[in-house]
């Protein structure tokens, strides 16, 4: 924990020192340019260089804007002979307190309305670092012009100009260094690539050459001067668009030093009566440029974040589809094996019901359907059409009771009577033998009826004759004549007259219940 913590006092210091540094360094460039050694410079990259290492390293880095600048004021003053040491160090710390001021109060203007995001990739948070510039600027020459005026370095009656240069130099600084350390110190926007570093190459040499002519003022060949500040504007509209922020404030601070080396020499379209005139107008013409082709290139890469994010989410969005083209294509096939299942049920089921069609209307003997509480026929085969010589028409009008004779209607209705005996030749499920019961209930789940096992094996003779190919009444009757079956409930075999043997058939009363249920009372004997 020790080491950590001394690892991490070491990197402050190591980062104060830097930027004590690097402050020093640029106010030095600034106060060769100073107004009438009051240090009050138009040309000061310092305030964007403080600025920048706010926003980047954070507001711990304070007491290194304030070393910078102390004793840059110190050896300015002490170099021009402005005051007594004592004043000139009372006067420097006072003026390295504003310089930090401005620098932290630009620093919390930007966090407070843009956020922790670089302000030069949207062209609002672009107007909005224009205006903190603007604002946060007032507060070191309100100090330092003040203090200056107060220690008698600067006459009062230069107040006002005195002012409007420090504030003049301290926003230039910050609108053309700021970008440029923000810009560099972040992740670049879009990848490098061998063309791209050549076509870069290419803008910053033609740049430099279209500045030094147009802040020269002359054109090759000729001696005489011309007002040729705008001909630098072209390249920097190239760099704006085809490489963003950085390039727009790469080709900005090349642009404007080329200009300030010029007007200092005394050419140019920006001369005046004074150097510091002449700087003046030049930083006003450098500002409104620069603010121009950052707010350009901030609109440049807010588009191309734009696009980024729209094809992020085109990509998403296809990959979403081919996911659920997928899903769905599944889904597809499954539906088709259950469509090719269901499809072969219903065939099975089509082949199943023509086979007992064909059970019922090939069977040779009289068969028909009757509803249990109407006695009416609702289904006939074409055995009992040619035995009883009604049509099925006429059959599906009449009852059951209309084929018996008339001695047995009443017996007939009966049949439902509580405490009825009949007869019939079959026997109880019960008495089926072998797994019937139990094979019965487990497929229908429900236990067999009293002619469960007949009509079972009665299905058997006749789903063998279709089977066997006999699908018409008579090739049904042969073949059923000529069988000797063994089924659950009895020995099936036929006489010579077509009838069933009786010495095989099971016969059993059966007793009605008040449920209207049946019940096995005995077996009858065989005559």
């Amino acid at each position: 924990m020790r080491s950590h913590l001394q690892a991490l006092r070491s990197r402050w210091v190591i980062g104060i020192l830097s930027v004590a540094l690097l402050y020093y360094f640029g106010a030095t460039l600034g106060l060769r340019l100073a107004f009438e050694k009051t240090n009050a410079s138009p040309v000061w990259p310092s305030s964007g260089i403080a600025l920048a290492a706010v926003l980047l390293l954070g507001y711990r880095i304070w007491p290194g804007i304030a070393l910078g600048a102390f004793l840059a004021n110190v050896v300015g003053f002490l170099a021009n002979q402005a005051a007594s040491a004592s004043t000139v160090l009372v006067v420097s710390a006072v003026i390295s307190i504003g310089n930090t001021l401005e620098a932290m109060a630009g620093a919390f203007l930007l966090q407070r309305w843009v956020g922790a995001g670089n302000p030069f990739y949207r062209t609002q948070d672009g107007f909005t670092f224009t205006a903190v510039a603007f604002l946060a600027c007032c507060v070191s020459p309100s100090v330092g012009t003040t203090s200056v005026s107060l220690a008698g370095i600067a006459p009062p009656a230069a107040y006002g100009a005195v002012w409007f240069t420090w504030w003049l130099g301290d926003t230039m600084g910050a609108l053309l260094v700021t970008p440029l350390l923000l810009t560099w110190g972040g992740a670049p926007q879009t990848r490098s690539s061998a063309s791209r570093r050549v076509e870069a190459g290419l803008l910053f040499v033609s740049l430099l050459v279209a500045s030094w002519v147009g802040f020269g003022g002359r054109l090759p060949g000729t001696e005489a001067q011309y007002p040729l500040a705008f001909l630098p504007i072209p390249w920097l509209v190239w760099a704006a668009f085809r490489f963003g922020p950085r390039g727009a404030a790469s080709a900005a601070i090349l642009t404007s030093a080329v200009a300030v080396w010029h007007t200092v020499h005394g050419v140019g379209p920006f001369v005046q009566s004074s150097v510091n005139e002449s700087l003046l107008l030049l930083q006003a013409f450098v500002g409104i440029v620069t603010v121009t082709i950052l707010t350009m290139a901030a609109a440049v890469a807010e588009r191309r974040g734009a696009e980024a994010r729209l094809r992020t989410a085109h990509d998403g969005l296809e990959a979403r589809v081919e996911e659920r083209t997928r899903e769905l294509v599944q889904v597809n096939e499954r539906l088709q094996g259950e469509i090719t299942e269901r499809r072969r049920a219903e065939e099975a089921l089509q082949r199943s019901e023509e086979r007992y069609r064909l059970l019922f209307e090939a069977n040779p003997y009289p068969m028909w359907v009757f509803d249990a509480e109407t006695f009416g026929f609702l289904a006939v085969n074409d055995a009992a059409i040619e035995h009883y010589g009604y049509s099925r028409d006429e059959f599906l009008a009449m009852t059951i009771l209309d084929i018996r004779p008339p001695e047995d209607a009443p017996a007939a209705r009966v049949l439902a009577a509580a405490g009825t005996i009949v007869s019939c030749p079959c026997s109880p499920a019960s008495k089926a033998g072998g797994t019937f019961v139990a094979d019965y209930k487990a497929k229908w789940n429900t236990d067999p009826g009293t002619y469960s096992d007949v009509a079972f094996d009665a299905a058997n003779i006749f789903l063998k004759g279709l089977d066997a190919g006999n699908t018409t009444p008579a090739k049904m009757l042969d073949f059923v004549n000529g069988i000797n079956y063994t089924g659950v409930a009895n020995t099936y075999k036929f006489t010579s007259t077509g009838e069933l043997d009786p010495q095989y058939i099971k016969v059993w009363a059966f007793k009605f219940g008040p449920d209207g249920k049946t019940t096995p009372d005995q077996e009858a004997p065989k005559s």
